[in-house]
């Protein structure tokens, strides 16, 4: 399974190590052949494809509503419990970020 990761992140954390092997190491060619590569390694991340993911999901309710017209509901995405009011209108998920689409009361 392929995993998402932050390219620009990553960008700024190979900064970071060309930085900080300056500061570690004296040996200018080794030092030289190191920054070399990891400014190709950043070229060959900055080339790579964006992918913009949405993921989607639906409340499912678990329980039924109180007295206070309260129930919890389970996202289908990530399987995480919120707690939510009868009229209240939750379009994502707090735990995973998926939108949801589906019905809350299915």
């Amino acid at each position: 399974m392929a995993r998402l990761i932050n390219a620009d992140r990553l960008i700024e954390v190979i900064k970071s190590e060309i930085a900080e092997d300056k500061e570690l190491y004296t040996d200018k060619d080794w030092i030289t052949y190191f920054d070399s590569g990891m400014i190709n390694a950043i070229r060959l991340v900055r080339r790579q494809p964006s992918i913009d993911i949405e993921i989607h999901g639906r409340w499912v309710r678990v329980s039924e509503y109180d007295i206070t017209d309260n129930a919890h509901f389970m996202c289908s995405v990530c399987k995480q419990y919120e707690n939510h009011a009868k009229n209240d209108v939750v379009d994502h998920c707090w735990y995973c970020g998926a939108k949801m689409d589906g019905d809350a009361n299915d």
